[in-house]
């Protein structure tokens, strides 16, 4: 078989200039430029001219209990995937019992009771005191509130709330140990938006929020 050599472009861009000759700046020879010829450079074609078996799937970078970890931490699946060198799709599978799980972490932290330094247990659990401490200020649950959770490098889960009144967005954070069932508020605005004093009456108490 025969070795040749590129020389060129033709100038009608269709087809790939060739000569016998190594180094000559003349060709003898025209190749076709075709669909054929592209998937050849490709590697979807074999020696005898068969169409390739697809290359397999790339390696992960990460372990799917990695993949799991930082989809649990809050990382995005399209972050994760780039971490892991992998299609976006491969992640994705992880991604709906990782949500599934964040959703029972939401509902056991809103049924727990915060328990406060000098005033003890609230008198309502938390996702109660919320609703009622955001209707006191003119803000309705539902959309006006969003619930998130995501877990920490020490097994504990952050627990939080994003909420639209007056147009200010503002936030509030606990920690939920589901070992103990203890929650925690992270500073003064959890705190006080996560209590109440009295217990609510039954109109008063949350339906189920939007995650």
């Amino acid at each position: 078989m025969r070795e040749l050599f590129v020389v060129a472009l033709s100038s009608d861009g269709r087809h790939v200039v060739l000569t016998s000759k190594k180094g000559s700046p003349r060709g003898s020879y025209l190749l076709r430029v075709g669909p054929r010829l592209q998937r050849a450079l490709n590697g979807e074609l074999n020696d005898d001219g068969s169409k390739a078996a697809p290359p397999p799937p790339a390696e992960s970078a990460l372990t799917p209990k990695e993949i799991q970890a930082r989809l649990r931490a809050g990382h995005p699946p399209e972050k994760v995937a780039r971490a892991a060198g992998v299609p976006v799709e491969r992640i994705t599978r992880f991604y709906g019992p990782v949500l599934s799980e964040r959703a029972q972490v939401i509902d056991a932290a809103r049924q727990a009771v915060l328990v406060r330094a000098r005033k003890g247990p609230s008198a309502a659990s938390l996702g109660d005191s919320v609703s009622a401490n955001l209707a006191a200020k003119g803000v309705s649950p539902g959309d006006e509130e969003r619930w998130s959770a995501h877990r920490r490098e020490d097994g504990s889960w952050l627990v939080s709330i994003a909420v639209t009144a007056r147009g200010r967005e503002r936030s509030a954070e606990w920690v939920w140990l589901p070992a103990s069932r203890e929650l925690k508020a992270v500073d003064a605005y959890a705190l006080a938006l996560g209590s109440v004093d009295s217990p609510l009456s039954r109109r008063r108490r949350s339906s189920p929020a939007s995650r």
